[in-house]
């Protein structure tokens, strides 16, 4: 399955290189599909239509920041929404399906604008010039 998410996160820095991300993440189908595979078969069908187009889940995590140009943020995701496009089957030995959608993610920032904070040996960040951080050398 493919989706595009749209994370909508809110960031709480410590006085340290932690920080910590909370919030919500819509997401929107774009693609699905099914594999077949057996000795004598393979195949690949369409499956878009048996999945809701949309998803949404709550995000939480933590991010480090390594140096003056380089974090590393983990975020935890976790689907609220039944994705799966029918909920029950009937018939002989009905069931119910219940599908989420739970992932983790690791992503690397690396400060590309030339401008960063700077931290003490506490941890603490420190006072930049006009407060919009200082300069990459």
């Amino acid at each position: 399955m493919f989706y595009v998410d749209l994370p909508v996160l809110i960031q709480y820095n410590l006085n340290s290189p932690f920080s910590f991300y909370a919030g919500l993440q819509p997401s929107l189908l774009l693609d699905a599909k099914r594999k077949f595979k057996s000795p004598n078969l393979s195949d690949t069908q369409k499956a878009t239509d048996e999945f809701k187009k949309f998803d949404l889940a709550a995000a939480a995590g933590v991010g480090y920041q390594i140096n003056n140009a380089i974090g590393l943020k983990l975020l935890y995701h976790h689907g609220l929404t039944n994705i799966h496009g029918t909920s029950s089957y009937g018939g002989p030995g009905s069931y119910r399906v219940s599908t989420g959608n739970s992932s983790i993610s690791m992503t690397v920032v690396v400060d590309v604008t030339g401008k960063y904070y700077q931290y003490d040996r506490q941890g603490n960040r420190l006072p930049t010039k006009g407060g919009t951080g200082g300069v990459l050398k």
